[in-house]
């Protein structure tokens, strides 16, 4: 056959310029009456005066036989897209988390202990047909990647790369819901470097998407500017405080002060479905009071931050500036998540007598990664609210019972003109001892038949709730009678 020993030249056609692309193929014998496959690279196509980006190109063939007689091939149906631009990097979108009602505390930018999926959000140009094919259905992919700030190495935490579909299409974006399981440990053989403390660091994660189209064209994205500090760290100190700490029934303005080791912002109380990129006003800390008494309200009532008289944030932007009154604890110039490790409520006490003892108090609310503030648990090993029965409310008022003894004659009730009588005044209160204090003992006044009085100051004590007093009986035959002693004091509540 003069085919045996003849060429196949694959050609191009521009508008009405036709080149040769490629090398001629040497036919065989072997290869009469069978197909002849012909492979040609980008060099190829574009290595020729008449190749012009973003024209369409017509492929044929010149079949020549040995003797020179050449053949020109008809146009086939096959269509070549030469397609050589990568993706635009719209880049990620938004990073959160996914938010389950009553159990999820969704902070922007954190990932807590109520936490259990991300939520990614990977941007790109839907009206890229290169990205997505409507006549075909077919897409391209997406795959995210994530490491531990610091760290080299980004990991896959997509399960891959995902297609493109149409619902991705028409939104511009493709959504990712990943474990955070999967985000600390990819493989599975344990955490990834960077997030083998998890429990004990926090550890700040940067995030990057690749973006490949049908032609095979990827963008790396830039490292995203959304990044999430994984904070799994509980408060592990709440100290209650009370002033004063001994109360009546008839106390006012008593001021309970919480003091954590970080700041909280509170976000317990936050509306999930609503986010704000700052604290909400309300997302504020909250104080329960299980009182006593049967008839008295339960307290749940919010703090506020010491040094804010007005929880109002004037100028609405998130952070309290611009002379609004604030105590800046962490010296940054405004009132934000650093000035929240210490919050006040003040109350009145109710005075229901069946409201006598030490209320349990507890704070309600999270640190400001959005992990919750362990309640009372009653086990030592995990409580984590200090002095939560601290304070104490007394509604009984103190009695005071008197010995005597006549220490010039020995006698217990009888004494005459000159004689020194020790007065032992004992004070029969259990909160008493709060108040007797050295510089706070009361004076016992003894009054004679006369009306005439001796108030002396105390001279010493058998304990803390037992002081001596002396007294010298008066030379004037009009006090002779009967002596009765008195005296006014009050317990650590105020009861006298």
């Amino acid at each position: 056959s003069l085919l045996d020993g003849g060429t196949i030249q694959i050609t191009g056609t521009i508008g009405d310029q036709t080149y040769n692309i490629g090398s001629a193929y040497t036919i065989l014998a072997d290869n009469l009456n069978t197909d002849v496959t012909m492979t040609v690279d980008a060099a190829d196509i574009e290595g020729n005066d008449s190749f012009v980006e973003d024209a369409s190109i017509t492929f044929s063939a010149d079949v020549t036989d040995k003797a020179g007689n050449s053949t020109s091939g008809t146009a086939g149906d096959a269509i070549l897209v030469v397609d050589q631009f990568k993706p635009v990097d719209l880049g990620i979108d938004a990073i959160g988390v996914r938010v389950i009602l009553g159990q999820t505390v969704a902070v922007p930018g954190y990932l807590n202990t109520t936490n259990d999926i991300i939520l990614i959000d990977v941007a790109f140009d839907g009206t890229d047909n290169s990205l997505y094919n409507t006549g075909t259905a077919e897409g391209g992919t997406i795959e995210v990647f994530a490491r531990p700030e610091g760290q080299a190495i980004w990991v896959g935490i997509s399960g891959g790369a995902q297609d493109i579909s149409t619902t991705d299409k028409d939104a511009n974006k493709k959504e990712f819901s990943i474990q955070k399981t999967v985000l600390f440990d990819a493989d599975g053989d344990g955490n990834d470097p960077g997030f083998e403390d998890i429990d004990t660091e926090n550890v700040k994660v940067e995030f990057q998407a690749q973006v490949t189209d049908l032609a095979g064209n990827m963008t790396e994205q830039e490292i995203s500017e959304h990044t999430m500090l994984v904070d799994e760290v509980l408060i592990s100190e709440v100290v209650l405080s009370y002033e004063p700490a001994f109360v009546n029934g008839t106390a006012t303005g008593v001021i309970v002060t919480a003091t954590m080791l970080e700041p909280t912002h509170g976000w317990n109380n936050t509306n999930e479905l609503d986010l704000e990129d700052e604290q909400k006003l309300d997302d504020i800390l909250h104080i329960n009071i299980d009182y006593a008494g049967e008839i008295t309200l339960d307290v749940d009532a919010p703090m506020v931050p010491l040094g804010l008289e007005e929880f109002t944030d004037e100028d609405d932007d998130g952070v309290y500036d611009d002379g609004e009154l604030f105590t800046d604890l962490d010296g940054d110039g405004v009132w934000d998540a650093g000035d929240s490790t210490v919050w006040t409520y003040t109350f009145d006490i109710p005075d229901d007598e069946d409201n006598a003892g030490s209320p349990p108090f507890w704070v309600v609310g999270t640190d400001r990664a959005g992990n919750p503030i362990t309640g009372i648990t009653g086990d030592p090993e995990t409580e984590v609210q200090e002095n939560t029965t601290g304070l104490v409310i007394d509604m009984v008022d103190p009695e005071i019972t008197f010995t005597y003894d006549n220490t010039t004659t020995g006698s217990a009730n009888l004494g005459t003109a000159g004689d020194v009588i020790l007065v032992v005044a004992t004070w029969v209160d259990e909160n008493i001892e709060e108040n007797l204090t050295e510089d706070n003992i009361p004076q016992v006044t003894a009054t004679f038949s006369d009306a005439t009085t001796d108030v002396q100051d105390n001279t010493g004590f058998e304990s803390a709730t037992v002081w001596n007093y002396r007294f010298t009986l008066p030379e004037d035959p009009a006090s002779d009678g009967s002596v009765t002693f008195s005296s006014s004091g009050s317990d650590a509540a105020q009861n006298s």
